[in-house]
């Protein structure tokens, strides 16, 4: 006689992670942070430019910050997420990135699987290295408003990708997440957010974390819509 085995979503979610070449560290750690990044509670607004609303949101157990940036458009969702998924173009998009190359390791109909690596030109500190996987929807299948969304993997410092093992000395992280999404959408179009925690590990000065973190956000939402607004032109254009 056979049993049914039940499994809710994230036992189900943890199984199809696994089976993708992701870690159970992996999923514990993007499971905390969508859950973070995800909630409506928190977030207080910092500043505004040309049109976009930069938000922070306190992350107690890291003492560290998430930042958001939201701006209404009209632009085409497919657009944004063809985009974020193009790892191999990410170097054409985010002119902003001084310093940084990106990889593209694997690709599926589902996810992308990329590698950042980050000179960072001040003393003492190494660059900065990391394995990231960027997906289609929301992490959660509650999560109805994600277009796409990327977490850090552990990575393999083995890699060719990897320079942790030579004369740079690089550090690899592996502890952040983020996500865009399309909220409170009418006639006159939606609120586009893109939501990002990066922990760089090592001794950093918060405020040096802050600074950056808050500077690459703004560069990749206006790198991700001026790239998006070439697209989505109209056809007798």
């Amino acid at each position: 006689m056979f049993r049914i085995l039940k499994l809710n979503y994230p036992t189900l979610l943890l199984f199809h992670l696994l089976s993708a070449g992701v870690t159970a560290e992996d999923v514990a750690k993007s499971n905390e942070l969508f859950s973070f990044l995800n909630g409506d509670d928190g977030w207080v607004r910092i500043d505004e430019k040309q049109g976009a609303e930069l938000s922070i949101k306190s992350f107690q157990k890291m003492d560290m910050v998430a930042f958001r940036v939201q701006k209404k458009t009209n632009i085409q969702k497919e657009i944004i997420k063809d985009i974020v998924m193009d790892v191999k173009n990410y170097a054409r998009y985010f002119r902003d990135q001084k310093g940084s190359t990106f990889q593209e390791i694997m690709k599926t109909e589902d996810w992308v699987d990329g590698h950042h690596y980050i000179s960072i030109d001040l003393p003492f500190i190494s660059d900065r290295e990391y394995y990231f996987r960027v997906q289609s929807g929301g992490y959660f299948a509650s999560d109805s408003n994600s277009i796409v969304h990327w977490y850090l993997k552990k990575g393999e410092n083995k890699l060719p990708y990897s320079k942790s093992n030579d004369s740079h000395g690089s550090m690899i992280i592996d502890y952040g997440a983020g996500t865009w999404a399309a909220e409170k959408g009418d006639d006159d179009g939606y609120m586009l957010s893109y939501k990002l925690f990066l922990d760089p590990g090592g001794s950093i000065p918060d405020f040096a974390v802050e600074l950056m973190n808050k500077t690459n956000i703004v560069n990749i939402f206006n790198n991700v819509l001026a790239e998006a607004s070439k697209r989505d032109l109209p056809t007798d254009q």
